[in-house]
């Protein structure tokens, strides 16, 4: 009883860590992978169609880094990635630009 308590407990630390680990059915005697679906898959890709209807705020929190809101034009932050990508302006040229450098990217 105590070693499946420890195991239960070891792969369920390990699982919260993001690390696969292959769990014993008692029952069947196969071993399966643990049901990780509940994790979204990010696309940091800033013209990707999923993307385009975040916030900019948004994306920039989980995809880029921090040092990119140093010189991200501040008036912004508000607006989706696809009204910045559409923009006209000098500043929405320019937060579109950073949007997509590779030196902010995480």
């Amino acid at each position: 009883m105590r070693k499946l308590l420890g195991a239960g407990f070891l792969s369920l630390v390990l699982a919260s860590c993001g690390a696969t680990v292959p769990t014993q059915n008692a029952e069947i005697g196969d071993t399966t992978e643990p049901n990780l679906s509940a994790q979204a898959v990010v696309n940091c890709n800033a013209s990707s169609a999923v993307n385009l209807s975040m916030i900019a705020d948004s994306f920039i929190s989980e995809c880029r880094k921090a040092s990119i809101r140093q010189v991200f034009p501040g008036q912004h932050y508000r607006d989706t990635v696809l009204s910045i990508k559409n923009g006209s302006n000098a500043t929405q040229k320019t937060a579109w630009k950073l949007l997509n450098d590779n030196r902010f990217k995480k």
